[in-house]
């Protein structure tokens, strides 16, 4: 979903703020990312570190079949994902491309069941499609940790903390 600010704008005042809002923890970064605009508009800076709280993701093992339940699973958690973003974007965060980055993963244990290589794909390019990151390409992610954790860690299932580098 490539969206403007403009359309962003027109969505919300056409259609308010998704349903389905995310638990996350809207204290910590991005969204206490300091107003940097006139009007609200907040970028997070450069060198800080972007934390997104997503839903748990899907295996991608069941993605590169031809499994046409599992791509239903896939749009469905995209849409959820965007339910996430589109929150963080209408409390005036702004991502602009981080062009080169690491990338620290946290995954609740007790909520998402399967292999952690497995979860990487999904979100990474999920990550570039919303225009967080430039690409993935080696001159781009320097660097992946990727860790389990709990509830406290990861309170939607996934946490995705993005670090831009030099």
């Amino acid at each position: 979903m490539n969206w403007s600010e403009k359309q962003l704008t027109e969505y919300l005042e056409k259609r308010g703020i998704p349903s389905v809002l995310p638990r996350v923890d809207t204290s910590a970064p991005p969204f206490a990312a300091p107003m940097d605009k006139p009007g609200g508009e907040r970028l997070a800076l450069p060198g800080e570190d972007i934390v997104l709280d997503l839903p748990r993701p899907i295996s991608v093992n069941k993605l590169r079949r031809i499994n046409w339940a599992a791509r239903k699973r896939a749009a469905a958690w995209r849409q959820m994902a965007d339910n996430y973003i589109l929150q963080a974007k209408s409390q005036g965060l702004k991502f602009n491309r981080i062009p080169r980055f690491e990338l620290a993963i946290v995954l609740d244990e007790s909520k998402v069941f399967i292999d952690l290589d497995n979860t990487l794909k999904l979100l990474i390019d999920y990550l570039h499609a919303v225009h967080i990151v430039e690409n993935d390409a080696p001159k781009n992610m320097r660097g992946i940790a990727v860790t389990w954790g709990t509830t406290l860690d990861a309170p939607s299932g996934c946490r995705v903390i993005v670090r831009p580098c030099a």
